[in-house]
């Protein structure tokens, strides 16, 4: 049995590895981190992280991400992902933009919408939005019904199950706290790193007021001081990031094979009626001359999909 078969009927457990590591940016797969500042901060960082690395995970395999380009800072992020997920990847997911992102997390946070209210919403051209629903279609993200678009499957747009933001400091400063708070809508626990646990009264009632977690790094270890106190898991344009960045790692490795992308009939989503429908002009209107999403190839004809930029600007 093939490989892709194996990866489509279920993870090849023996193709995922046990922990991913994402030190430092990695354009072929859309991934930008900022380089890490030596010093102590980035020592405890990193003596935390050996731990975590040495423990690994038994319930799911782990992806350690140093210092990503996040909407607000560059946190230290573990997170456990379940590999099923990434077997069921379809070629168009590699394209995926940051824009494409965030109409999936509208499009989760609602039950049907059409295209008038995704208009409205994202403020866009009719145009570069059918490319996005396209995209998203033939990627098996989204379906379209009557002239509204949904979610396909809302549990299966993430295969992250976890994510522990970690802010490291060194002193515990005021600032501390609301750093970390930047992490709290897309992380499933947020925790504080420090070189000890001799906090301020303040420091300390807005870390038990905020749910925040507490590890310190002794002579031998790091040690937990204070559990966080877990939030559920959202679909947000963060979660999403990291979730599209572990997928093409993946894929990039050759550790998952994604299946080709659906047939999507786009022109019935422009003319309500068989008799009204002309696929050729409504695609040549909506997706340029050619009829189809541009699907640019790296490394001439190597066939490896081009990966769609996921930050906003692109930041090594």
């Amino acid at each position: 049995m093939s490989r892709a078969l194996l990866m489509r009927h279920g993870p090849n457990m023996d193709a995922v590895p046990a922990l991913l590591t994402f030190t430092a940016s990695e354009p072929p797969i859309g991934y930008y981190a900022r380089t890490p500042t030596s010093g102590p901060e980035r020592t405890l960082v990193e003596r935390c992280a050996a731990q975590i690395s040495a423990c690994g995970s038994q319930a799911a395999p782990l992806a350690l991400f140093f210092e990503p380009a996040m909407t607000q800072g560059y946190p230290d992020l573990v997170v456990t992902y379940d590999p099923a997920h990434y077997a069921q990847w379809r070629l168009p997911r590699l394209q995926l933009e940051r824009a494409d992102l965030r109409l999936i997390a509208f499009l989760q946070s609602q039950a049907t919408v059409d295209l008038g209210a995704i208009l409205a919403t994202h403020c866009g051209e009719r145009r570069p939005v059918l490319r996005r629903l396209l995209r998203l279609a033939e990627a098996g993200i989204i379906v379209e019904q009557n002239g509204a678009w949904r979610v396909v499957a809302p549990m299966d747009v993430l295969g992250v199950r976890h994510i522990q933001a970690i802010e490291a400091k060194m002193p515990a400063v005021p600032r501390l706290i609301e750093q970390a708070l930047h992490h709290s809508f897309y992380a499933t626990e947020t925790v504080l790193l420090l070189p000890h646990a001799r906090l301020s009264l303040a420091l300390t009632q807005a870390v038990e007021r905020h749910g925040l977690g507490i590890w310190v790094q002794t002579p031998t270890a790091c040690q937990r001081v204070r559990d966080a106190t877990p939030a559920s898991l959202r679909v947000s344009v963060e979660s999403l990031r990291l979730n599209e960045w572990i997928g093409r790692r993946l894929v990039a490795d050759g550790r998952v094979v994604p299946l080709p992308a659906l047939e999507v009939d786009a022109a019935a989503w422009c003319w309500p009626t068989t008799a009204m429908r002309s696929p050729s002009r409504f695609q040549q209107l909506c997706f340029g001359a050619s009829g189809t999403v541009d699907s640019p190839a790296m490394g001439g004809d190597s066939g490896v999909v081009a990966p769609g930029c996921l930050n906003d600007e692109r930041r090594s």
